[in-house]
């Protein structure tokens, strides 16, 4: 599907095939919770794909959050179902998996209780250990609803980016890690 846009300046390309009523209504009752408004408006008009720009910008102006995609259903792997199918017992149940983040993290949209409509950073290096329920530790709330979030998404500058000279000494990917993102289309 070619780039469509969104608001003003931001564009999606590589959508999933288009999602009508019937196919929200299907993916609402699979899911079993509530989406925002803002958010069903989004899956019916583009059902996922790569936003342009694509970085967050926290309050301090900084670059805190960058998403490689937002998740769609019936087309593209993964999928929102099988995002959340992969997350589940990881992620806080009234949070529904939305978007791929860079580093293998998650955004979140709310979808039960005080948090419906909510938009939510999950991080997985601050993840609850496994075998305990999953936590808050590790979740932010980087927007008050789906079009807050879209209208936050700036361009990468090279200035958003600070690392202290001496800062990065080394790095490493656990293959395991990366075999797992190149399965979620991270890598």
């Amino acid at each position: 599907m070619k780039a469509e846009e969104v608001t003003m300046a931001i564009r999606i390309d590589g959508s999933s095939q288009q999602l009508n009523l019937e196919g929200l209504a299907k993916l609402k009752s699979r899911l079993q919770c509530v989406l925002s408004k803002d958010y069903e408006d989004f899956l019916l008009k583009f059902n996922g794909g790569k936003p342009e720009p694509n970085v967050l910008i926290g309050h301090d102006g900084r670059a805190t959050v960058g998403i490689t995609r937002f998740l769609g259903e019936g087309g593209d792997k993964p999928s929102l179902l099988d995002t959340r199918q992969t997350y589940e017992g990881r992620v806080p149940s009234d949070l529904l998996p939305i978007a791929l983040a860079e580093g293998g993290n998650l955004v979140c949209l709310g979808i039960r209780g005080r948090r419906v409509g909510l938009v939510y950073f999950w991080d997985h290096e601050r993840e609850s250990p496994e075998g305990h329920k999953p936590g808050y530790a590790n979740v932010s709330k980087i927007a008050d609803g789906f079009r807050a979030l879209l209208e936050r998404l700036k361009p990468l500058k090279p200035e958003d980016v600070r690392i202290q000279d001496g800062a990065v000494k080394e790095t490493w990917v656990d293959p395991e890690f990366l075999k797992e993102q190149k399965r979620l289309g991270n890598a």
